[in-house]
């Protein structure tokens, strides 16, 4: 029947399991395309767009509470005008949907990523929860996934440098896109301290440390190098990023 053909054409590939769940996902967030932006899609969509010049300060004559690279995504989004803010959050959950499948599959198997890709689908993109707006935590978690990914990928691996680098990488790119996204280096820290303490069967290696470190380090490195060349006063990030917050 066409029933058993479509169960069967799902069954066995996980790269068609994603397509299903990825068009879960857009199907659930399109009907919002046209909807007014939310609050905080509306504000850093505003300083995205008037992101000419910093003029001293990180976004010119405009103030936001958020890291640069969350306003750079917001610049390219803000190129196709609102819908492209709300695209900008399509991609954002396919690509969750993605990284979750990959976690799942490489922990416990082909069956718990099919789970894991039908409940991320439909609450990255639920109405319910708020989450058809391109949220800062949506943008963020992006990243964040990738490092777990990863990480997860790094053990065993005959390349396990550049996946500790990767992975160091994205976790640092979190940060810049929502300050508040530091678990991921909790979860590098502690995925290098347990590789350690069971290095005889893991094979751990100091150079494992320093590829994360340096990952991780390289966004901070080009972002301070950034407000150098700018002119950008360093105490008005961390007032920006933290202070404000106190």
């Amino acid at each position: 029947s066409a029933y058993a053909k479509v169960v069967g054409w799902f069954r066995f590939s996980l790269v068609r399991w994603w397509l299903l769940c990825a068009g879960v996902a857009v199907a659930l967030r399109l009907p919002f395309l046209n909807v007014p932006l939310g609050i905080d899609e509306g504000g850093d969509s505003f300083v995205a767009r008037a992101w000419g010049t910093t003029e001293g300060s990180m976004y010119g004559r405009s103030w936001l509470d958020r890291p640069p690279l969350l306003v750079l995504v917001y610049k390219l989004g803000v190129i196709g005008g609102d819908r492209g803010v709300r695209v900008l959050g399509i991609v954002a959950a396919v690509l969750l949907v993605a990284g979750t499948m990959i976690i799942a599959n490489r922990i416990s198997g082909t069956r718990a990523a099919r789970i894991t890709g039908l409940i991320t689908a439909v609450m990255s993109s639920s109405v319910i929860l708020g989450a058809v707006f391109t949220g800062n935590e949506l943008l963020a978690t992006v990243p964040v996934t990738f490092a777990i990914v990863a990480l997860v990928r790094s053990r065993g691996s005959a390349r396990n440098h550049e996946w500790l680098f990767t992975s160091g990488f994205l976790a640092s790119c979190a940060l810049l896109i929502k300050q508040s996204f530091g678990e991921v280096l909790v979860a590098g820290g502690v995925f290098l301290l347990v590789s350690w303490r069971t290095r005889e069967r893991s094979g751990f290696r100091v150079q494992w440390a320093l590829w994360w470190s340096v990952g991780v380090a390289l966004p901070l490195v080009i972002t301070f190098a950034w407000f150098a060349h700018y002119s950008v006063g360093v105490r008005s990030f961390v007032y920006a990023i933290v202070g404000f917050r106190f």
